[in-house]
């Protein structure tokens, strides 16, 4: 679906493979592409007792790459990792696993794998924009997508296959609120001052 939407170039197929072979690609990947950022959104993690659960608590490992081989090595190699999630069980929640298994809205067992920051929001894409409007002050350019530019790749997703992720049904929307409540909060970060 993605090679459809962003360019082929910049795709990396992570294989859904054992965590050897996952240290072994993370470690090959590291160092051909040797990046100084590492950020994962809304990705699945590894929990404590090994397997991988969404946020209702289905273990989806046999559907999951094991990113997680990706931030244990730049966590070890200097490299900045950054993690954002909204649901408890995303690459990053391992910052703060024993707070987030004692939230009862949250799951009783989250993803164990830190990050160096992690960016907690309501919808992780919500979290994202927060992190490009900080990016885009920070360098003084305009970085965030206009709401038209929102609304195309919400709408190509879905046409390609995505499903929303908490209702698990093929409509325009982002853990169930609609384009224009996403857009609303584009919105609202473009007009702070």
């Amino acid at each position: 679906m993605f090679e459809e939407l962003f360019d082929a170039n910049q795709i990396i197929n992570f294989p859904i493979t054992n965590k050897e072979d996952s240290d072994m690609f993370a470690t090959d990947v590291i160092v051909e592409r040797k990046p100084d950022t590492l950020i994962s959104v809304e990705r699945c993690g590894l929990t404590e007792d090994g397997t991988f659960l969404n946020m209702r608590g289905v273990d989806v490992g046999e559907y999951t790459a094991q990113l997680d081989s990706l931030y244990e090595y730049g966590n070890t190699n200097n490299i900045y990792t950054i993690g954002v999630g909204d649901g408890g069980n995303e690459i990053g929640m391992g910052k703060l696993a024993r707070e987030v298994a004692g939230y009862e809205k949250l799951p009783d067992k989250p993803c164990i794998t830190p990050t160096d920051d992690l960016i907690i929001a309501s919808v992780s894409n919500w979290g994202c924009y927060g992190l490009i409007y900080a990016l885009a002050k920070i360098t003084n350019k305009d970085l965030l997508p206009t709401e038209e530019e929102n609304s195309n790749l919400i709408i190509r997703m879905v046409d390609q296959g995505a499903v929303d992720g908490l209702i698990p049904k093929k409509q325009y929307s982002v853990d169930g609120f609609s384009i224009e409540e996403n857009n609303k909060i584009l919105s609202e970060l473009r007009n702070l001052s």
